[in-house]
């Protein structure tokens, strides 16, 4: 399966100020159901300094990222998901360069029936020049650049009522 468009940015449907960026991906499954593979990405000028730090020029620069995943059936009723992934921001890093960040997902869920599953998820992640954790806001205590690895770890349940809507509430620790 191979799909690709353009789109107005990461988040936006108007901006103050509008770029085009290439939103892609290529998905693989199995020929028996029991597993898939998918990589997408998504590339184009964006903003620059979404935490308005005063090290970062503010500006349009160009923003990549992709995302890496895998997913394997454990049995009839069990399935495995593996995500890697990866963000670029040119520009972004506090006093020049490009910013980075990165993590690894992994998710484990357990079928109940067509339209229940359980599920835990494992997260690490990893913001290399502090540019993606604690962005100001006024809300937010904390005041980047936060540079650091963090992780997380859920347990919920994943109801699905149709086949476009999922509802997935869970307890989270960071």
């Amino acid at each position: 399966n191979l799909q690709a468009g353009m789109v107005n940015g990461w988040n936006h449907l108007s901006a103050p100020s509008n770029h085009g960026a290439f939103l892609g991906n290529l998905k693989y499954s199995g020929e028996n159901g029991d597993w898939w593979s998918s990589f997408a990405i998504i590339t184009g000028q964006d903003q620059n300094n979404p935490a308005n730090l005063p090290t970062v020029v503010n500006g349009y620069a160009n923003r990549t990222r992709y995302s890496f995943l895998v997913s394997r059936n454990l049995g009839s009723r069990t399935e495995y998901v593996f995500h890697q992934w990866l963000g670029t921001q040119d520009t972004g890093a506090p006093g020049g360069g490009t910013a980075k960040w990165y993590g690894i997902d992994q998710y484990v869920y357990y079928r109940l029936n067509d339209n229940w599953r359980l599920g835990t998820r494992v997260e690490w992640f990893r913001d290399q020049e502090g540019t993606r954790v604690g962005l100001t806001q006024p809300s937010n205590p904390n005041k980047a650049p936060l540079p650091g690895s963090y992780a997380s770890w859920t347990v919920g349940v994943n109801w699905l009522p149709t086949t476009n809507v999922m509802i997935r509430p869970e307890l989270r620790w960071d």
